[in-house]
């Protein structure tokens, strides 16, 4: 049970340290493209930026929902949106959505 999650965050934590910028602003590596709502590799919703903390949120509560109403056991999942959630929530600019 907790060795799934434990990995899920290590996946998540490897992701993260190879894919999103070091600092607020910075350029997103490999994942730079453009299509449908997604410009320069973030996502927006009616001219609004939605943070991947933000976007992870929704998804773990999601999965805890389903966890629970299901009985299934999605760690590795969770763990992997904890560390998400975690990791932008460390920008400087975690809270702006322009």
């Amino acid at each position: 049970m907790y060795v799934n999650l434990l990995i899920g965050m290590i996946v998540a934590s490897v992701y993260c340290y190879f894919i999103f910028p070091k600092n607020e602003g910075g350029e997103i590596n490999f994942l730079n493209t453009s299509f449908g709502p997604i410009k320069n590799g973030k996502l927006y919703l009616n001219g609004y930026r939605i943070h991947h903390w933000l976007f992870y949120s929704i998804i773990a509560i999601v999965i805890l929902l389903y966890m629970i109403i299901f009985k299934k056991k999605l760690y590795f999942l969770l763990g992997f949106c904890f560390v998400m959630i975690f990791n932008g929530l460390q920008y400087n600019d975690a809270f702006s959505l322009l």
